[in-house]
């Protein structure tokens, strides 16, 4: 019995070397993200070419993708994605966190904050910057978003936030 089996297994051992290269082909696609932390999705091979502009891919193009991955096991396809794994800020109930964000349209020299009109969520990428660039909507650089309706915010440390003052 052993001996007809191992005779066996020396006969086929290229359909057993080519089935354990795909199970680990197959786990290599496999990604656990820690629930403090995100994932941001790269993709490096795209039918629809490389982006043309900007940083973050909203077409399906390779780039950086504009949803992130939460804390929990996802499958990719192997080899296409590429996961970086980044702290996850909270920012506290009352509390202000600065977004940095590094595409949309560009600032005039004269302001140091982007405007932020149309979006109303800063965790929507796609939202944030397919709002057409004559409507205000996302710009490129330094963001204020106070915690409100979703307080999970990329960015550097929460500062206090300022006193409002009553009207009479």
């Amino acid at each position: 019995m052993i001996d007809s089996l191992f005779s066996w297994v020396v006969e086929h051992w290229f359909i057993l070397a080519a089935l354990v290269a795909l199970l680990l082909v197959a786990l290599s696609g496999l990604r656990l993200i820690p629930n403090n932390k995100v994932g941001v999705v790269e993709n490096r091979v795209s039918r629809r070419g490389s982006l043309k502009t900007g940083l973050m891919a909203l077409d399906g193009e390779a780039g950086f993708q504009p949803a992130l991955l939460r804390g929990g096991l996802h499958f990719l396809m192997p080899l296409q994605y590429r996961v970086h794994t980044l702290p996850l800020v909270a920012i506290p109930q009352g509390k202000i966190g600065y977004v940095f964000a590094r595409d949309g349209a560009p600032l005039p020299a004269s302001q140091t904050l982007a405007t932020n009109v149309t979006a109303a969520d800063f965790q929507d990428v796609r939202a944030f910057l397919a709002v057409p660039k004559i409507v205000i909507g996302g710009q490129a650089g330094q963001n204020s978003a106070q915690n409100g309706v979703n307080g999970n915010v990329m960015g550097g440390p929460a500062r206090d936030a300022p006193e409002r003052q009553s009207r009479q």
